[in-house]
């Protein structure tokens, strides 16, 4: 008769109970399963406490005005109206439903609270890096190493701008939906099914909806198949972490062909929302300097990746800059890397998978189709860095193995990498603090920067506007210059440097910059802004059949747009008004019989306007003897004098 065995249960609070088999101390799963889920709640501790000074941080100026503070469609919450917009606009040359959802949740939340707002964003990203280390964990059985992954994806300071700026929540919604599709792929190669692969298809679709840079979602799948998964029959034996089944590589190619097409409507999609606007022509970028600027990028991704300091937010590109024997260098660097992880493809298999990941995934954002300005982008490096991180992680793992460092060794080694790359995060976090602090890092870090020129010069603006009432101060307007003299093809700061001269009551210089602008701006939105301001200048300049003109143009993109109807109305009402000749000479008959400051300095700014400079500087200086602090009266006498 057997005797009858007795099964001791763990009760709830008792310790793991551990067995003994062939001499062998095994954990139970409930021990294992109790520290996977530590580590996860110490992986998300960890990111918030490195993130956490960006929840006190507000919106900048650049795209977070487009996509929240300014946006009324997205102020409004979750309406039916805003799920409607959603799922048809453009905006912004971007077809992303899911995160104008998104941020409009947020507004419906925390209305136009900075805070709350980022504070979404720094959740989504710990989720991810936790799923992260679930899904590696999970697959290759290598706690520790899935432990470093995500803790380095966790806390590059690469990764900050995706983080830390509002309008780039659409990179980490992205990798979430992204990260639960190789979740659910896992589920599917367990026991392949069409239910199964369904839900492979709708995750994959919802990264998508969020930004088309998971385009490369089925490449990933091939890679996967590869290893860890090891699903390619006759290549190589099934994986002895996690059997699956195997199947020839027809089939595996077969079985990607749901997700391939939804890469390929995503990608017609996005040419449509970018065609005319986003999309740089060959004349503007030509291929050679494409090409040579796509090089040249993937070896400073990869260089940032192992030294992450003096990132900025915007990158001027460089193929232009560079000879042909340094686009020569880097391709052969390219090169040399591509052969070494081939050779090692049977031994350290995870080299070709995380290397091939990396130049994969930047595939879209590389820059052979130009979309935008840049040369290149932190938050392009969001999920291709993922690839290099394990291929490092797992390399180095081995190679301390092979030559018998102790693990305590490894262990202080990874803790030391962790805490400098927190560092540095926290460092490049401060430069977020403020529109201002964010690009006057990026100019001290790209001197050559147009953008960052013109960013800087609008905080000034805004800052001397609160200060003392000035509407445009010199240092702005000499932060506007530079952004010309960089790049004469920047409109917006042909815009802004009209803005000045128009306050300085340079109206016929405003209206060079203007038309300026109007000549090279290639979006809707700078297009508008031109035409409205030169409606504007001429109206002033009591010329209203050109004004007349321009505001119609604009109603021609824009048919609902209320500044060009107020234009036209006020054109109009000011017609049957005294012309400027008129009104200059009644205000000086005024301005003797009772001299203010403030009204001769609107007299100098109406006879500049006439082409009397002349009168307009004795004017700007009655001006200054009854006021000396008047700032308005010192901007428009220093450009009077600038423009003689």
């Amino acid at each position: 008769m057997p005797k009858k065995t007795i099964s001791r249960k763990a009760t709830p609070g008792s310790r793991p109970v551990r067995r003994k088999t062939g001499g062998a101390v095994q954990r139970s799963p409930q021990g294992d399963q109790w520290r996977t889920w530590a580590l996860c709640l110490l992986l998300t501790v960890v990111v918030f406490a490195v993130y956490f000074p960006a929840l006190s941080h507000p919106f900048v100026i650049y795209d977070d005005v487009d996509y929240v503070s300014q946006n009324r469609q997205v102020q409004q919450g979750l309406t039916l109206g805003t799920f409607r917009w959603a799922l048809t606009s453009m905006q912004f040359s971007n077809w992303h439903p899911l995160t104008w959802m998104s941020h409009a949740l947020d507004c419906e939340l925390f209305g136009l609270d900075a805070g709350g707002h980022h504070f979404t964003s720094l959740l989504l990203h710990a989720i991810d890096a936790v799923i992260l280390f679930l899904l590696l964990s999970r697959i290759t059985g290598k706690i520790g190493r899935s432990l470093i992954v995500a803790l380095l994806f966790g806390l590059h300071p690469v990764n900050v701008e995706s983080v830390a700026w509002v309008a780039e929540r659409k990179t980490v919604l992205s990798m979430l939906f992204l990260l639960l599709a190789l979740w659910a792929y896992l589920w599917y190669a367990r026991k392949p099914g069409i239910r199964r692969h369904g839900c492979v298809d709708a995750l994959f679709a919802l990264a998508l909806a969020a930004k088309p840079m998971a385009v490369t979602f089925p490449f990933i799948l091939v890679l996967m198949d590869y290893w860890p998964l090891q699903r390619i029959k006759d290549w190589q034996s099934p994986s002895e972490t996690l059997p699956l089944p195997q199947f020839p590589p027809l089939r595996l190619l077969g079985e990607k062909l749901p997700p391939f097409a939804l890469s390929a409507a995503s990608g017609t999609v996005t040419v449509i929302a970018q065609h005319r606007v986003a999309l740089q022509t060959m004349e503007a970028f030509p291929l050679r300097d494409r090409v040579v600027n796509a090089l040249f990028s993937y070896v400073m991704y990869l260089w940032k990746a192992v030294w992450p300091v003096h990132l900025s937010v915007f990158y001027a590109p460089q193929g232009s800059r560079l000879a042909i024997w340094q686009a020569a260098l880097c391709l052969g660097f390219l090169t040399a890397v591509s052969i070494l992880v081939w050779r090692r493809r049977r031994s350290r298999p995870y080299l070709l998978f995380g290397w091939l990941w990396f130049l994969g995934t930047l595939v879209p954002m590389i820059g052979i189709v130009q979309v935008g300005d840049q040369g290149m982008a932190d938050r392009y490096a969001y999920l291709p860095y993922v690839g290099i991180f394990i291929a490092a992680v797992w390399g180095l793992a081995d190679l301390a193995q092979t030559i018998r460092i102790e693990p305590r060794w490894s262990v202080a080694a990874a803790c030391a990498v962790l805490l400098g790359l927190s560092f540095l995060t926290g460092r490049q976090l401060q430069t977020w603090e403020s529109s201002q602090a964010l690009f006057t890092h990026s100019l001290q870090v790209t001197p050559d920067n147009y953008v960052a020129e013109d960013i800087v010069g609008t905080a000034q603006l805004e800052e001397a506007f609160r200060a003392t009432g000035q509407k445009c101060a010199t240092e702005a307007r000499l932060h506007f210059q530079n952004a010309v003299r960089i790049n004469p093809e920047d409109a917006l700061g042909h815009i802004d440097l009209g803005f000045c001269r128009e306050t300085q009551g340079s109206l016929q210089e405003a209206i060079k910059e203007y038309q300026a602008a109007l000549q090279v701006a290639r979006s809707k939105f700078l297009r508008k802004r031109a035409l409205l301001n030169l409606g504007g200048v001429y109206r002033a300049l009591r010329q209203f059949t050109l004004a007349r003109n321009y505001y119609n143009e604009c109603l021609k993109i824009d048919p609902g747009d209320q500044d060009a109807l107020k234009g036209l109305a006020r054109v109009d009402k000011e017609e049957k008004m005294p012309s400027l000749e008129e009104t200059i000479a009644a205000l000086s008959r005024v301005a003797v019989e009772h001299p203010d400051a403030k009204l001769y300095l609107q007299l100098g700014n109406l006879q500049r306007a006439a082409g009397r400079v002349p009168e307009a500087l004795i004017s700007y200086q009655r001006a200054l003897s009854l006021d000396p602090n008047l700032a308005e009266a010192h901007v428009a006498l220093e450009g009077l004098e600038t423009s003689r």
